[in-house]
This record gives C-alpha cells, structure tokens and sequence, in this order.
C-alpha cells in the first residue's frame, strides 16, 4: 500500500492564489509592509512620508511568494540609504546650478548654500526588522 500524490492537486495547493499556501505567504508579506512601513517612521521632511507610501508588495518573478519593497518609485533613490545609513560625506550641486536649495529644519527658513558636509545618517532597517518581527 503505497501513497499517491496527484501532482495537479500538490501544485493547485502550492501556486493557487486562493490557496491555503498563496494566502499564508501574502498575509505574512503584508504584515511585513505594514510593520515596515511603521518603522520607517516620520520625519521633517515629507520625502519619508513618500517612503512609507512607496512600500508596496509584489509577487516574486517566479510566482512562489511574495516581496516587500520599494519598486518604481521616486523614492527607490533614498530607500536603501534609509534602510542602511551613509557615512558622512560632502554635497554639491549638480552642474549647471551652482548652489543647493533647500529647506533646512533647524535654521526654520529655505537656505542657499554652495557646499554642505553632510554628517552622515543612522540606519533605519525598516525592511529587515520588520521581517524579524513577523519571522513564523
């Protein structure tokens, strides 16, 4: 008496989006982008409210999960420098213009500058903590 398996039905059970598997991996994935979009908290600025906005979830390419992150956004050019933190490092404008503009919080006013030593920023790894949490 040997067991049987219909291969039709293993992969229905597996890749069926309205499967028992499909939904578990999506249910997790998003409580993943809901957690990660939590931590990757609030700031002066409204570039992090961006961020928050820009995580999304994905199917992966082989359609066995899912992914949770920045995809095809204005933000995606922060979001890992967000999530990883830079060291410090120098900032000049970009030919032709020949100075930075910007609102700068502490002095409460737009500024004007030809050259900023940026002191570098703390990671936030919003993404991977946020999976460590939800972890099964």
């Amino acid at each position: 008496m040997g067991l049987t398996l219909d291969p039709l039905a293993v992969q229905r059970l597996l890749l069926d989006p309205t499967g028992p598997v499909q939904r578990g991996l999506y249910e997790i994935a998003e409580e993943v982008r809901v957690l990660a979009r939590e931590k990757a908290g609030r700031s002066e600025g409204e570039d992090h409210q961006h961020l928050q906005d820009s995580l999304r979830l994905r199917k992966t390419v082989d359609g066995l999960g899912y992914q949770v992150g920045v995809f095809e956004s204005p933000t995606i050019g922060y979001a890992l420098y967000h999530h990883e933190g830079t060291d410090p490092h120098p900032i000049d404008p970009i030919p032709p213009n020949k100075v930075l503009v910007f609102y700068y919080p502490k002095a409460g006013r737009v500024v004007y500058l030809r050259h900023v030593d940026h002191p570098g920023t703390r990671p936030n790894p919003y993404l991977t903590d946020a999976l460590a949490e939800v972890r099964v």
